[in-house]
């Protein structure tokens, strides 16, 4: 059962028959806050780049013929499906997207975005599908086909969400009534908590987070360049 919390307010002081009645405190439901829908994505595709980072570190690994643990690759294809393939990208799809359709403007950008989306999907299911073969890893032909998928989402993505940060998100409340937004904003969440629990967000992060420890690429400093 949800907690409703109450916060104490004074109601304004009432004249009757010529005589001010003491103001009577009232309790009165107070306001659960909602993220706004274009705080929910953005901070999605924050995980979407830290997971695009760990594809880019395997890819590296691939690439300089370092040993690769199977584990992280399935670990990391796995949060990709099931929290940016099937749950970020299908509420875009749902009931995002929808919203800019109704405008001219937005039909090709949102067009050429949903195409994405669904190579993506056929992207991460290659990557998949070749991480679970046994000794992949032992295999040139499969480790160069891997390689090639993993940076062909990355690259591709990175684009994509750009994009989608710049030159949609920013005008999602011109393009619907503030109603709509809200209720948009309400039903994103709901359908978060529905899939993965009150502190799902959390979760996915931490698992995220502990891909990027077995990989040695957690820490900031890391990604520092080197000036020369």
């Amino acid at each position: 059962m949800k907690t409703i919390h109450y916060q104490r307010t004074l109601c304004p002081l009432l004249l009757i028959a010529g005589l001010i009645v003491p103001s009577i405190a009232l309790s009165t439901p107070a306001k659960e806050s909602v993220i706004p829908l274009t705080e929910d994505l953005m901070r999605e595709h924050g995980i979407l780049h830290r997971l695009l980072s760990i594809y880019d570190k395997v890819a590296e690994q691939l690439g300089h013929h370092t040993p690769v643990r199977r584990a992280i690759v399935e670990e990391a294809v796995t949060i990709m499906k099931n929290f940016i393939d099937d749950y970020h990208q299908k509420l875009e799809e749902e009931y995002l997207f929808p919203q800019f359709k109704k405008h001219s403007s937005y039909k090709t950008l949102v067009k050429t975005l949903e195409k994405q989306h669904n190579i993506g999907r056929q992207l991460n299911a290659r990557i998949k599908e070749i991480a679970m073969h046994d000794n992949i890893f032992n295999k040139p032909t499969y480790k160069t086909h891997l390689l090639a998928l993993l940076k062909a989402y990355s690259s591709m993505f990175r684009v994509h969400t750009a994009r989608e940060d710049t030159e949609l998100f920013p005008h999602a409340r011109s393009v619907m009534p503030t109603y709509k937004f809200n209720s948009l904003s309400r039903i994103f969440e709901d359908r978060e908590v529905a899939l993965f629990g009150h502190d799902g967000f959390t979760v996915i992060l931490g698992k995220v987070i502990a891909l990027e420890k077995a990989l040695g690429i957690y820490r900031l400093e890391k990604a520092n360049a080197n000036v020369r």
